[in-house]
């Protein structure tokens, strides 16, 4: 894992994404990504199925009033 700089590199972000069991949602303002929600899916045998974890939720500071949260979280 790359150490946390503030900016992923591009070829780890592409790993994730390429990798089915991660899920990446991104709350975008204009042209600025202003959160994010990531985490991934696996099948669990207390639910008989595929469940989702979530693993980071991050919101800007500035956009913290704005319910972009919840809005990732549903």
């Amino acid at each position: 894992m790359p150490r946390n700089t503030g900016v992923l590199s591009q070829e780890y972000l592409k790993t994730f994404l390429e990798n089915e069991q991660h899920c990446l949602l991104v709350a975008v303002k204009g042209e600025l990504v202003v959160g994010y929600a990531s985490g991934y899916f696996h099948q669990a045998i207390y639910a008989g199925g595929l469940v989702a974890y979530v693993d980071e939720i991050v919101v800007d500071a500035s956009s913290r009033s704005g319910k972009i949260g919840s809005v990732l979280m549903d």
